[in-house]
């Protein structure tokens, strides 16, 4: 697993594209699949650093909303609702990986893509259930689906937009490892009602909670959807994996750490750092599940509980070595 860190400095949504798949590190120090595992006919490379922006964009009626100015009828945006507009006139003609790069890599971007595909989709530069990757076997990768990929807090409002507009969710797989880490309750009603899941679905649902370590999606069953009444437990193959390499877990070295950094650009390192942050991250939460919900040994009850607080050590470790770091 080590060739995973040799690619790390290609970060962006296809980490996101590879969670929904369902891969896991499975090793300490190995992180979850990033782009260097979609290279060369793949989804996602890198793409050119933001240029300057002139062009006079297109804005969406959905987007955009407009205010009277005191001269008398002139509209007037938002800093984002002018970003989106621009940003929409410059992706327009993009399509697969060209469009994901752009999502994931051009600053101009950055937290507003949900917004950008749902104006792209109601200016009509888009099918509001096409594929962006148009591969086949990728049929599910709708501009919907991949707003929840690019940004796992996608809002209750763009979310009910995308659905107004006949956005097709389901419950398959796909669409499970994916809604499984957003945090929103509402977002998380809005998925559950419109692809028409019930109580047959929370062990599964459940279990999806543990892989990506999302109490709020957990709780969501158990509360919002009286999962609580369903005697769930973490079960099954996953379960068992998850747990297995927990309990193996060994805590990343100062030598991997100087690798990683000496083997990305100087424009990475903050995401490499957050990159292994957010994995420690998860594993305390999957740790903290497991404590709470799974039916576990003391003797692996008592090595959870110790690996929780070296996982905090850790991340304190993380933090320290970057930080000490000449840039």
């Amino acid at each position: 697993m080590k060739s995973l860190y040799l690619g790390i400095s290609l970060l962006g949504l296809a980490v996101l594209f590879f969670v929904f798949l369902g891969y896991q590190y499975t090793q300490a120090d190995s992180p979850a699949p990033e782009f260097r595992a979609l290279e060369s006919d793949s989804l996602a490379d890198h793409a050119s650093p933001l240029t300057a922006v002139t062009a006079a964009a297109k804005p969406s009626h959905t987007e955009i909303s407009s205010a009277e100015s005191s001269e008398g009828g002139s509209h007037a945006l938002s800093a984002d609702q002018q970003r989106i507009a621009v940003a929409m006139e410059k992706f327009k003609e993009l399509r697969g990986r060209a469009l994901i790069n752009a999502l994931s890599q051009d600053p101009l971007a950055e937290g507003i893509q949900s917004r950008i595909l749902l104006a792209m989709v109601e200016a009509g530069y888009l099918d509001i259930n096409g594929s962006i990757a148009n591969r086949a076997g990728l049929e599910f990768f709708s501009p919907l689906f991949l707003a929840v990929a690019a940004e796992w807090d996608v809002t209750a409002e763009v979310f009910s937009r995308f659905l107004a507009l006949g956005a097709r969710v389901d419950s398959s797989d796909n669409w499970q490892r994916m809604m499984s880490n957003v945090t929103d309750a509402e977002v998380l009603d809005l998925w559950y009602d419109a692809a028409g899941l019930g109580p047959e679905r929370h062990q599964e649902l459940f279990n999806e909670g543990l892989r990506t370590g999302n109490m709020a999606f957990v709780d969501f069953i158990l509360e919002n959807k009286n999962g609580k009444f369903d005697q769930l437990t973490f079960t099954g193959a996953m379960t068992t994996n998850i747990q297995r390499q927990i309990l193996t877990q060994q805590s990343i070295s100062d030598e991997r750490m100087s690798e990683l950094y000496e083997q990305t650009q100087p424009e990475e390192r903050a995401r490499v750092q957050h990159m292994l942050t957010l994995m420690h991250e998860r594993r305390a939460r999957q740790i903290e599940l497991l404590l709470t919900y799974a039916d576990l040994s003391e003797e692996d009850r008592e090595k959870m509980t110790e690996l929780r607080a070296t996982l905090e050590e850790d991340i304190q470790r993380v933090a320290d070595y970057f930080a000490q770091q000449p840039d």
